[in-house]
């Protein structure tokens, strides 16, 4: 596939660090969606119970930014002022188009979260991981508790803007 000219400008010696994150993260979501027999790894449908949760979690979130926005509006500068009015006279409209999450069903599976997963886990040599590996570890028992957090499952589109870059 060619890249395009603009991403080569902007990306430039990055870009085989970038491919071959997308290539673990796709390895990474096979490998927590591949055991069907193990309940904590099996793939589970979005059902209205967990829809209207994401609902609520989301509305809940951003009321709350929402309200602080306009606590502390008169603090920010003009320029910005103008911007975050905007944004606060579009509340219904936010809440509004979070509601197609409860009125449309999701075709998608829910898998299980990777947690924090980064860039540098991905490059350092010494981390790289064959999936079955992969399994593997994931299988063991998070020193810090958060595995079984992790089994509530997500959609792996939610992970796209949280990856980091080191």
């Amino acid at each position: 596939m060619e890249i395009p000219t603009i991403a080569q400008e902007l990306i430039g010696s990055y870009l085989p660090s970038a491919q071959l994150l997308g290539q673990r993260t796709g390895e990474l979501h096979v490998a927590l969606a591949s055991d069907v027999k193990n309940p904590a790894f099996a793939p589970e449908p979005f059902t209205a119970l967990y829809r209207r949760s994401l609902y609520q979690s989301m509305r809940t979130l951003a009321d709350q930014s929402l309200a602080l926005l306009g606590e502390r509006i008169e603090v920010l500068p003009e320029e910005i002022r103008v911007d975050a009015e905007k944004v606060l006279k579009l509340e219904s409209t936010i809440f509004n188009r979070f509601r197609q999450i409860i009125e449309a069903k999701i075709g998608g599976m829910r898998i299980r979260c990777h947690g924090d997963f980064h860039l540098g886990q991905v490059l350092s040599p010494a981390r790289i991981s064959s999936s079955p590996i992969l399994k593997a570890n994931l299988r063991a028992r998070s020193p810090n508790g958060a595995s079984s957090a992790r089994r509530c499952g997500t959609s792996p589109v939610c992970y796209a803007p949280s990856i980091t870059l080191w």
